[in-house]
């Protein structure tokens, strides 16, 4: 079993819990705290700033990364080999092909009412 850290210097580490080793320290993608991590598929998914990075938990390293410009990005989710989807700052959701690497246009961006 892995324990995984985000760190408020935007660097992760990947702790092995049954020997308590470092495996991989990562870096050099966020720039601050890392707000989210999900695990999907020996895939770690981070969140920090305006970025996303993909990595992979075999090998320490970066595979993707994505960015919503300025935006600062609070949730991640990997929709399908094809798709993933970010959260960001006022509700803004942003979906990637993940093979083109482009955002895909939505029909709406605009938040929702308190209805």
């Amino acid at each position: 079993m892995l324990v995984i850290a985000g760190n408020d210097d935007g660097s992760i580490q990947v702790w092995n819990q049954a020997t308590k080793t470092l495996l991989f320290h990562l870096s050099g993608v966020h720039l601050n705290a890392i707000f989210a991590l999900e695990i999907k598929n020996n895939i770690l998914i981070s969140t920090g700033g305006p970025f996303v990075a993909l990595w992979d938990l075999s090998t320490g390293k970066l595979v993707e990364k994505y960015t919503c410009g300025d935006t600062p990005l609070f949730a991640t989710l990997i929709i399908s080999d094809e798709l993933l989807a970010v959260g960001g700052l006022g509700g803004l959701i942003s979906i990637f092909d993940r093979k083109t690497r482009y955002l895909l246009p939505l029909a709406s961006n605009l938040p929702l009412d308190d209805r």
